[in-house]
């Protein structure tokens, strides 16, 4: 299989060798152009206040020097904008890796982080040059949701210290941490907790006043001139060129390099997939837009490696702040690139006052991103969805707090793991509930397998239930997989069955899956119990078994109700208001024909006519018109756009118009066909009704033509008429070239059926 991907993208020549180069430089040019320059500027700086006050409180809680957050957002607001996937994101140190940083520098030290870092850049760079970036898509949500939720519930304890005045711990899980604070809770500063309220506060609701504004800035600004003019003596951020020491290679440890190397690949994951719903949530607010994820893994890559050597700390693509550079007027690349270069001139120019920042307010910041991190909805909506994947949510999030995040992630990827083993040995199973006790219809859904056993026992106390039992008949059209166990399973039931008189009928079993059951089948209980066809099982049970077609009906509604009608509860109430169907699709009444299934439409989107052999009556040869009515009605009320004329193989109508029909017994019939009839004395060179059915459906498209409002339709080039032929043993079709009767395969392009030359007679090839 991954030969296979290799030679494929080799082939189409999708390797990013150049780094995806050549495939920015259109978006590099229109960088240089003055058209939005004042824009880009305006949403550069807007997204740098967010940035500068972000960045410090991110580095702070990830127990690294607040300037080592600057130095992260302005490399990756260089590195990520010039070489990202994504036009008008931006990137920068992220609140949802700074428990992991924080736990790296706890165990491997600031080297062990740069390490890790360039570890996670290097892979970044070559899953982006060999096209793996849609891959970063595979993690289960709950996981990453419950995953977050942990990581808010740690930092909101962890920034507790800071908010009281207290000292911080070097260490410790949330648990120390809480005893630590219990020891000291006598000790907390008025203060200082003061400012992290009133910073959790502006933090809050801004974004609900006005979300362009950057809020944490506001609450940084806000704290910091409290301080200033008020003299208050609490902890501040302090000096912040200590956090740049040059630019050199990060030195590797032995101790710990296992455990190391794990760590480096969760901020792998972990920041591969924060960039890709960056990128997502980009997509959504630009119409049009959308990202090359490859592209951007490169970007953060390359930003990974740079931000390595300069001392700085991992970086990925970030929503907020993406979200604000568009809500703030973005309009090329220029903008976070600006942004980059506005917290590089705060850094160098302003070290003095970004220096006077309390701790205390960057600790609200971090304790209002704990909470907003903490969502309920969340877990909520997941439940609703699947109830069984709030298992995934649940087991990371409680072992995050319990153990640490890297045995989180491990548990919830094996929760993940078994879920989805366990759905994929399931079966679902269904029952009509009648009073008939004869017969007793039963449907298999999904994966028949060693985890069939309960189904099967359900099963089997179901029939013990009916003493009259006579024949039981299990619908396995929708079993995608049948293993050898699940088979065993089934013939240990039918042999039961089998010792109690009672006919088992298994329906529509797939190629593959009867196999199977024939590979382990060695006393032959499954011979001659399947069917294909609902006929197959009333000639079997009809005689002896008392087969009554209408509990088949009963059967099929009632599974309707319960397994299908739930999924199409919104479009039927839009379908009661109005309907639009796109298309009127005109075939014979054959049972062999189903429109809906055939063509995979839904409700609401064909409009059915349908008629022994698919005739339509020129225009005023029928008494009674019905076939017209429903032209001019689908096209002059509901706006259809496409007339389909589908004939089929093995059509009646047109082999009794060959052979002749009883006009005694037959009196409706003889009559309706007898315009075949007529047809195929025009055409006395065709003997074969196979072939005529051809020239039949052709017919039918110029008496299509002979409908005044049909003739106007086309002419307007609002309405196409395409000439189909079913075949009914090997379920293909055929459409006509517009050319003699001449019918092709149709394929994904085809375009035959050209109308247009039937319209005038000096066109036509008639």
């Amino acid at each position: 299989m991954e030969q296979n991907y290799f030679k494929k993208r080799a082939r189409v020549g999708e390797f990013k060798w150049d780094l995806g180069i050549r495939q920015l430089l259109p978006e590099w040019k229109a960088c240089l152009s003055p058209v939005g320059l004042f824009r880009d500027v305006k949403a550069g700086l807007v997204v740098s206040a967010a940035a500068l006050s972000l960045s410090l409180a991110i580095a702070m809680g990830s127990k690294v020097e607040p300037g080592t957050g600057l130095i992260s957002a302005m490399v990756a607001g260089v590195l990520c904008t010039l070489f990202g996937g994504t036009r008008l994101s931006v990137s920068g140190p992220a609140n949802s890796m700074i428990v992991l940083i924080a736990l790296i520098v706890e165990r491997s030290g600031m080297q062990g982080l740069l390490v890790a870092g360039l570890f996670c850049g290097l892979i970044q760079i070559a899953l982006g040059v060999f096209g793996f970036g849609k891959f970063v898509r595979y993690i289960p949500l709950p996981l990453v949701a419950g995953f977050t939720a942990g990581i808010g519930v740690i930092i909101f304890v962890s920034q507790l210290p800071r908010a009281l005045g207290l000292p911080v711990p070097s260490g410790g899980d949330i648990w120390q941490v809480l005893s630590h604070l219990g020891g000291l809770l006598h000790e907390s500063q008025p203060l200082t907790l003061l400012l992290a309220v009133i910073s959790i506060g502006i933090t809050q609701l801004v974004p609900r006043l006005n979300p362009k504004i950057p809020s944490s800035a506001v609450a940084v600004l806000v704290c910091s001139l409290l301080v200033g003019l008020a003299g208050w003596d609490v902890p501040l951020v302090g000096n912040l060129t200590e956090a740049f020491h040059g630019t050199h290679i990060p030195e590797v440890q032995t101790i710990g390099w296992f455990e190391l190397i794990e760590m480096s690949f969760l901020l792998l994951v972990l920041a591969s997939l924060e960039s890709r719903f960056s990128s997502s949530a980009v997509d959504k607010l630009i119409p049009g837009e959308k990202h090359d994820s490859d592209q951007e893994l490169i970007g953060q890559g390359l930003a990974n490696c740079a931000v390595a050597f300069v001392g700085g700390i991992p970086v990925t693509g970030v929503i907020k702040r993406s979200v604000l550079n568009i809500r703030a007027g973005a309009q090329t690349r220029r903008a976070a690139f600006f942004h980059g270069l506005f917290v590089l001139g705060a850094f160098l120019l302003l070290p003095q006052w970004l220096g006077r920042i309390p701790l205390a307010s960057l600790a609200g910041v971090l304790l209002s991103i704990a909470i907003s991190m903490v969502n309920p909805r969340e877990v909520i909506k997941i439940w609703r969805t699947d109830p069984v994947e709030t298992i995934i949510y649940w087991v990371t999030f409680a072992t995050i707090l319990m153990v640490d995040l890297l045995a989180g992630v491990q548990m919830g990827i094996f929760a993940a793991l078994l879920i989805a083993l366990w759905n994929l040995g399931q079966a679902k199973i269904f029952f009509h509930e009648t009073d008939q006790q004869e017969i007793l219809r039963v449907s298999l859904a999904g994966n028949v397998t060693f985890m069939a056993s309960r189904n099967i026992e359900v099963l089997t106390k179901r029939v013990n239930r009916l003493e009259k039992l006579k024949a039981l008949v299990i619908d396995m059209g929708e079993v995608r997989i049948l293993d050898s166990t699940g088979a065993s399973l089934l013939l240990e039931f039918m042999k039961e069955m089998k010792e109690r008189n009672i006919s088992v009928v298994l329906q529509s079993l797939n190629k593959k899956s009867r196999e199977v059951l024939s590979s382990v089948d060695y006393e032959n209980i499954s011979r001659g119990a399947h069917v294909t066809s609902e006929s197959d099982i009333a000639e079997l049970l009809r005689m002896e078994k008392g087969y009554d077609p209408r509990q088949r009906l009963l059967f099929g509604v009632e599974r309707y109700r319960r397994e299908r009608k739930k999924a199409y509860e919104e479009l039927f109430d839009q379908l009661g208001q109005q309907q639009k169907p796109h298309t009127i699709f005109i075939t014979c009444s054959d049972s062999r024909i189903n429109p809906s299934l055939i063509t995979s439409s839904e409700p609401g989107e064909l409009f059915i006519v349908r008629n022994v052999g698919n005739i339509v009556p020129p225009m005023g040869e029928d008494a009674s018109p019905a076939e017209g009515a429903a032209l001019e009605f689908s096209l002059g009320a509901l706006g259809v756009e496409e007339i389909v004329i589908c004939g089929h193989t093995r059509c009646g109508a047109v082999k009794g118009a060959f052979q002749g029909i009883d006009p005694v017994q037959f009196p409706s019939v003889s009559k309706w066909v007898a315009t075949i009839a007529q047809e195929k004395t025009n055409h006395p060179e065709i003997t074969d009704p196979e072939e005529f059915v051809k020239v039949h459906v052709v017919e039918q498209a110029k008496n299509i033509l002979t409908y005044p409002m049909v003739r106007k339709k086309i002419g307007e080039g609002k309405v196409r008429v395409h000439c189909w032929i079913y075949d009914v043993q090997t379920g293909e079709f055929l459409e006509w070239t517009g050319k003699g009767y001449q019918f092709e395969l149709i394929g994904p392009n085809s375009l035959h059926g050209n109308i247009q030359a039937l319209l005038s007679p000096t066109q036509s090839d008639y």
